[in-house]
């Protein structure tokens, strides 16, 4: 991306009547790159939406999360009244 000054330049240029290719010319710029600017001084960046480092086992963890979704259910289904005991002063 061009400098906040160049682009205030871009404008000042244009608002005197020079044509994009005068501009382009003077600044030593792109047509294309002073073009956009006079339409729109902060015109959007493309963005590259990255993969992410999970992306290839996306399938993998929704699989186990199902999974586990279905094995919490599982003793309310079955009626389990079963309680946990914790032994104090043991470590397992």
């Amino acid at each position: 991306m061009i400098e906040r000054r160049v682009i205030f330049e871009i404008h000042r240029m244009a608002d005197s009547g020079l044509s994009i290719r005068r501009i382009a010319k003077a600044l030593h710029l792109d047509r294309q790159t002073v073009g956009k600017y006079p339409a729109d001084p902060n015109p959007a960046r493309a963005t590259v939406v990255k993969p992410g480092k999970l992306d290839p086992f996306k399938d993998q963890i929704h699989n186990r999360q199902a999974l586990n979704r279905i094995r919490l259910q599982e003793p309310k289904l079955a009626d389990y009244d079963a309680t946990v005991l914790k032994r104090r002063g043991h470590h397992d």
